[in-house]
């Protein structure tokens, strides 16, 4: 945020780590690496799923999964409250990733208000820390949601971060709510990442020759 707030940069190239959707294997798989390593990350978990079991909750997860419970079975779990508590407590940014998990392009704006208004109360209570900084669903603009509307709805709101999952790098007086992202999924392996790293260098490099072409 520093870094995008600042017209000069903050010197050299950054990257931060980001984790969605509020599954358990942060809490046993990446919160360990990253405190032994000293790393900061940001996690993002929709509010209406923390604490739920795959098996005895099913019919209130299945919306989040969209496939058949036979799909997953026990693959996924959702972190409870007490593990969100520890990952703040070690330090790390917790966000808000919407209550329901919906596409915020699919609901009319009251319940779309609703949506990052909830979240954000939940987590502050539940957690006893401001909640700053939100991450859409799916975050596409234009199809999982308007970045002429809902990126302002959250800076209403209170937010000061707007994450998307669209590809690409970010750079100095770029706008915190319309921020980039590269996914790392499961399977995709070591190649495929530095390809979506060196496809994030190619686009600040063009990013930037755009603002030097925009200045001539």
């Amino acid at each position: 945020m520093a870094a995008l707030g600042s017209s000069s940069g903050l010197g050299g190239r950054y990257f931060c780590l980001t984790f969605d959707d509020g599954f358990r294997n942060w809490i046993t798989n990446a919160v360990p690496v990253l405190k032994e390593l000293g790393i900061a990350a940001a996690f993002f978990f929709p509010t209406k799923y923390v604490g739920l079991d795959v098996d005895a909750d099913w019919e209130q997860i299945a919306p989040f999964y969209q496939h058949s419970y036979s799909t997953y079975g026990r693959f996924f779990e959702f972190v409870t409250w007490e593990d969100c508590r520890r990952i703040a407590a070690a330090g790390f940014t917790v966000g808000s990733h919407t209550h329901s998990h919906v596409r915020l392009s699919q609901l009319p704006p009251s319940e779309a208000e609703e949506e990052l208004t909830l979240s954000k109360q939940i987590i502050e209570k539940e957690l006893g820390v401001p909640c700053r900084h939100f991450c859409c669903p799916w975050g596409q603009p234009g199809k999982d949601f308007d970045p002429a509307t809902h990126p302002e709805l959250a800076r209403r709101l209170g937010y000061v971060s707007f994450l998307t999952t669209q590809e690409g790098a970010n750079y100095s007086g770029q706008s915190p709510f319309h921020i980039r992202r590269n996914d790392v999924a499961p399977g995709q392996g070591p190649l495929l990442f530095r390809y979506r790293l060196l496809h994030s260098q190619r686009c600040l490099l063009r990013g930037h020759r755009e603002l030097e072409d925009h200045k001539i």
